[in-house]
């Protein structure tokens, strides 16, 4: 069992459907952390490594530590997780930010 989650992060600037398909064709997944006082942040996450991390039970309720490439850390919890219909691939990933 695994009780701390880190995930890495890219801070993302381009937005919409377009630019979403094209980061999900070079193997990244778009999403968001959203909540607190801050603003959101749209981010790219590795799919591999989402995928890795999904394929554990406690990584949908317990809280998570996203590493952003700026060296900031944020905790979250995972809020939304879309999925490919027909092949059950990660599309989109919302986190919410945890205030202590």
């Amino acid at each position: 069992m695994q009780e701390n989650f880190e995930i890495n992060a890219v801070a993302r600037s381009a937005t919409g459907t377009s630019s979403s398909r094209r980061s999900r064709h070079t193997g990244v997944i778009p999403g968001i952390i959203y909540g607190g006082s801050d603003a959101p942040t749209m981010i790219e996450l590795n799919r591999n490594e989402l995928i890795w991390h999904l394929g554990h039970d406690e990584f949908y309720s317990h809280p998570l530590t996203v590493k952003m490439d700026d060296g900031n850390t944020i905790q979250v919890t995972l809020k939304d997780l879309q999925c490919h219909p027909a092949n059950s691939q990660p599309l989109h990933v919302d986190f919410m930010r945890i205030s202590a």
